[in-house]
């Protein structure tokens, strides 16, 4: 749960009920040195998505390649690309608007160590949320360079 908007002063998770700071286990303590000494469970870190999109629209030589998916359609029904599934076209259908348009960004979220349900015996200490726009040619969207790192959460 993100800690956030109107849910900004809440003290624990609406689902689970887990409490939003780290136990430390001090029953002495008073409660204002509990109020001073609150540390999150854990941390998202959020590096902005914009700017980076904005400085991959400046350059020349990428801004091209931004609309590469529309003007080297593939029609020979092998999957070569992103652009070439069943997904995307499906997508392009219900959202004509978003379509019509090759500069719209198409993004792809990537993760390391998710652990939804808590069934693998390892936990991680971070997590690294990465995303990948596939509006470039298959050789440069699955380039490290191309990828963004979008967020870190920290903690177990």
């Amino acid at each position: 749960m993100l800690y956030w908007g109107e849910d900004e002063g809440k003290e624990e998770c609406k689902t689970c009920k887990r409490s939003r700071w780290k136990q430390k286990g001090h029953e002495t303590t008073s409660d204002i040195e509990k109020q001073q000494n609150k540390l999150p469970a854990k941390v998202l870190r959020y590096f902005p998505l914009i700017p980076r999109l904005k400085r991959m629209f400046m350059s020349s030589k990428i801004v091209k390649s931004m609309v590469w998916h529309i003007e080297h359609n593939n029609n020979d029904g092998l999957m070569r690309h992103p652009r070439d599934s069943k997904a995307w076209k499906t997508f392009d259908l219900k959202y004509l608007d978003f379509a019509l348009h090759p500069q719209n960004v198409r993004l792809a979220l990537a993760s390391d160590s998710f652990n939804p349900f808590g069934s693998l015996s390892i936990s991680y200490s971070i997590w690294p949320l990465v995303i990948t726009p596939y509006n470039t040619p298959p050789w440069m969207c699955m380039k490290q360079t191309n990828f963004i790192l979008s967020s870190i959460i920290h903690g177990k």
